[in-house]
């Protein structure tokens, strides 16, 4: 049996990476009677950021209202929930977070090439959470290509086609249309949808098979 699950969510968002990192364990449970196909689709947290990007606590305070210590905290509180879930958080007050187009853009070409797709998001995941590295710069963008296997050459022509910038938004477009307007987003079997980190993944898979 397969089971197709579109993953709407962006690479600036940690709850994005818990919430797959939960579907992975439930998906585990199932391994043996059930192929899992994911598909990743885009959705830009910031689309207006600038290249350089911002400082991260300072973007919080600007736009959430929230004091020094409530976001050391929040980031603590990231922390622990994803070393739970085998992931490194590695939040500091030099933290940025990054315009994410070029990095949707290859996700959205890798989507071409099957299991990659997944390979490249969470490799982005790691390269910005983890590594603190600027995914909105290309250079760092086509070491990660690279390191996934992927043709360099060819994810260039990807970032060098303003065509694909138009592309992107208007997959987005459409994905808002389709009401989801926070991530993450999932879609299993293209009929039961669950918005948040913490689905119950586990039973929506066994309702499928059933």
């Amino acid at each position: 049996m397969v089971i197709n699950i579109n993953i709407t969510s962006d690479v600036m968002c940690p709850w994005c990476i818990i919430g797959f990192k939960r579907l992975q364990k439930a998906m585990k449970k199932f391994k043996d009677a059930v192929e899992f196909k994911i598909h990743w689709q885009p959705f830009e947290l910031n689309p207006r950021m600038q290249d350089e990007g911002e400082n991260l606590y300072d973007w919080m305070s600007q736009k959430k209202g929230m004091t020094l210590d409530e976001i050391i905290s929040s980031r603590k509180l990231l922390a622990d929930i994803g070393k739970e879930n085998r992931f490194i958080f590695n939040y500091s007050e030099k933290s940025r977070i990054y315009n994410t187009n070029a990095a949707h853009r290859l996700l959205h070409w890798a989507g071409k090439f099957g299991e990659k797709q997944t390979d490249l998001k969470l490799a982005l995941f790691k390269a910005h959470f983890t590594d603190n590295l600027d995914v909105s710069n290309h250079d760092v963008l086509l070491k990660i290509i690279k390191n996934i296997g992927l043709n360099v050459d060819n994810a260039k022509s990807v970032l060098n086609d303003e065509n694909s910038i138009k592309e992107i938004r208007k997959i987005e477009r459409e994905i808002k249309r389709e009401g989801i307007t926070s991530v993450p987003s999932y879609l299993f079997s293209k009929s039961i949808k669950v918005d948040g980190s913490d689905g119950d993944f586990e039973e929506v898979i066994k309702n499928i098979i059933s």
